[in-house]
């Protein structure tokens, strides 16, 4: 008992002296005034960019959409201006208000609604949740004043706001570019002699090689730079680490800011997913004689199936919201599509060759999974030499199978 007293008297005697010795503060300034000095230091240099700034965005917590480049002016009396990379930037802007506010530090709040700005983050009747975007953010440094570190608070994902050196069109044109030639290429990594496979699915890249002996997949989400791809996080590949890649001059390699990583870029000479292409298979002189009995097999089935008549015009490259082959198959006025996705790529082989390779089932491919044959001879025969009737503006294309030049067929350009 008498331990404790002496242990409380001891107690009351050092907060006693504590309280009468001098203190001095760790801030010199009150949280109102530090709140409004970083406020203002932050207004300072958003407003301060004769070209504004390029948002690099990674919507939902676990980046599965990738980074998204929005841009934004940020002017006099809150006003701000946005477009977004998949528009005409110099024509699809919205004008709406931001605010820099105070909560556990200062953050960005873009408060008045904007369709661009807000895309990610409005719920619709099929996403309920939106898509995990965000339109606050924690401003955290700004130690160049050409970059700014920020966090998404909702999903705490990181992003950067760039300040930009040329115009909206022109960096944006950029980014255009590079976003159209990824998808189509063959990619192909070297590093100290060990190979390393490359894809491209929507806004994540894959890298798959063997470290040894152990088979390793790693996949990050990415966005599109005026220079090449910048990764969400960087990936360490046989023990160094990657995040940002820039093509060379001829587009033909990407290489990292760092390390002696190689991408090896292969692009066809000729896009087909960019448009529509026609396959008529009751043209003999369109088509391999394989192609024609494979499609009889499989027309049969379809009216046994379904008692339905498959057309014998294929579709391949873009139809609608599809990318891939599509078939139509119907009964008197009734016509269904049967969708099945494809990449459509550059191979290692050179320009004038290209690979068709599965992507995955589309629209209503699951009842129509017995036109699996017809299907699998053109992927099982990657990959292709290409002929264009036109190299700059082809809309005849004849593919002849490397392996099986027997197997080949001639695809024309729709007109819509």
């Amino acid at each position: 008992m008498k331990n404790i007293k002496y242990l409380l008297i001891a107690i009351v005697g050092f907060l006693s002296s504590s309280c009468t010795e001098d203190f001095t503060p760790t801030f010199d300034k009150n949280p109102t005034e530090r709140f409004l000095e970083q406020k203002n230091r932050f207004n300072e240099i958003l407003k301060n960019s004769e070209h504004g700034w390029v948002l690099q965005s990674f919507p939902s917590s676990d980046q599965q959409h990738g980074g998204h480049n929005f841009y934004f002016n940020f002017e006099d009396n809150n006003t701000l201006k946005t477009s977004y990379e998949f528009l005409d930037v110099t024509t699809n802007i919205l004008t709406s208000t931001y605010a820099i506010k105070q909560s556990s530090g200062v953050y960005l709040s873009l408060d008045t609604y904007n369709n661009y700005a807000h895309f990610f983050a409005t719920p619709t009747a099929d996403r309920y949740q939106a898509f995990g975007g965000e339109f606050e953010y924690n401003l955290l440094d700004s130690s160049t004043n050409d970059t700014i570190n920020i966090m998404g608070r909702k999903t705490r994902n990181k992003m950067r706001f760039i300040k930009l050196k040329e115009s909206w069109a022109d960096y944006n044109n950029k980014v255009t570019a590079n976003r159209n030639l990824l998808p189509i290429a063959k990619i192909i990594g070297e590093l100290g002699g060990n190979n390393i496979s490359v894809n491209i699915n929507e806004r994540r890249i894959h890298f798959s090689f063997q470290e040894n002996g152990e088979n390793k997949l790693i996949a990050e989400a990415f966005i599109y730079t005026d220079r090449g791809i910048s990764l969400y996080e960087p990936v360490e590949i046989f023990g160094k680490k990657y995040q940002n890649f820039t093509f060379n001059e001829e587009k033909t390699q990407m290489l990292p800011d760092n390390g002696d990583l190689v991408l090896k870029i292969f692009v066809p000479a000729i896009d087909l997913s960019s448009t529509g292409w026609t396959l008529d298979i009751s043209i003999p002189e369109q088509r391999a004689d394989i192609i024609q009995q494979t499609f009889q097999s499989v027309f049969e089935e379809n009216m046994k199936k379904e008692d339905e008549t498959l057309s014998s015009k294929i579709f391949f490259g873009k139809r609608e919201k599809e990318v891939g082959i599509q078939f139509i198959t119907g009964k008197g006025t009734k016509f269904y599509l049967a969708a099945f996705s494809l990449n459509f790529s550059g191979s290692s082989l050179g320009k004038e060759y290209l690979e068709i390779n599965e992507a995955g089932e589309s629209t209503n491919w699951r009842f129509y999974r017995h036109l699996n044959p017809l299907k699998d001879i053109f992927t099982k025969n990657t990959p292709y030499k290409l002929e264009l009737n036109d190299a700059k503006n082809p809309t005849q294309v004849k593919l002849i199978s490397v392996d099986n030049p027997s197997f080949w067929f001639v695809l024309n350009r729709r007109n819509s």
